[in-house]
């Protein structure tokens, strides 16, 4: 499972890779947790989540100006221009 990480407007780190992270991000409510776009558009909440299906990167939103995106996962343009 990955790691949960307390972060702050003002000290937003990647709980999966620990770098530092601006908007936009991506944030995933199960695991309550931010990560950069490369590690959100890879993040999985937990070890069974392939067994059960799920699709790596699409329980994360992204979050821009403070809102979450009203769509699941992190669009492959706004990853390919990180």
């Amino acid at each position: 499972m990955t790691p949960m990480t307390a972060s702050g407007p003002d000290n937003r780190i990647c709980a999966s890779c620990g770098d530092g992270i601006d908007e936009p991000y991506a944030h995933c409510g199960i695991c309550a947790a931010d990560y950069c776009l490369p590690c959100g558009s890879r993040h999985l909440c937990g070890t069974t989540c392939l067994a059960n299906g799920c699709i790596p990167g699409k329980c994360v939103k992204v979050i821009r100006d403070g809102e979450p995106s009203p769509k699941w996962g992190v669009p492959r343009d706004l990853l390919e221009s990180k």
